[in-house]
């Protein structure tokens, strides 16, 4: 059996939805979370809940090698 988001999460996923839909998914959390004002924590667990997390585009800081990330 599917389980059921809570109201707010729901309000939240189609808020990340009218962002991230438009724009083919091409966007990242931390740009959806800039774009709808609140933490980026939500917009991952959201996504995570929702199984979109694969959906979004990489953040600049996960696009970077680890090299470049320990320089």
């Amino acid at each position: 059996m599917k389980r059921r988001l809570k109201i707010p999460d729901e309000a939240l996923a189609f808020r990340i939805w009218q962002v991230a839909n438009p724009v083919n998914w091409g966007v990242s959390a931390v740009e959806i979370a800039a774009a709808l004002g609140v933490e980026r924590s939500e917009v991952e667990r959201v996504c995570r809940l929702k199984r979109w997390r694969k959906r979004l585009a990489p953040s600049e800081a996960e696009a970077l090698p680890y090299d470049e990330l320990a320089a």
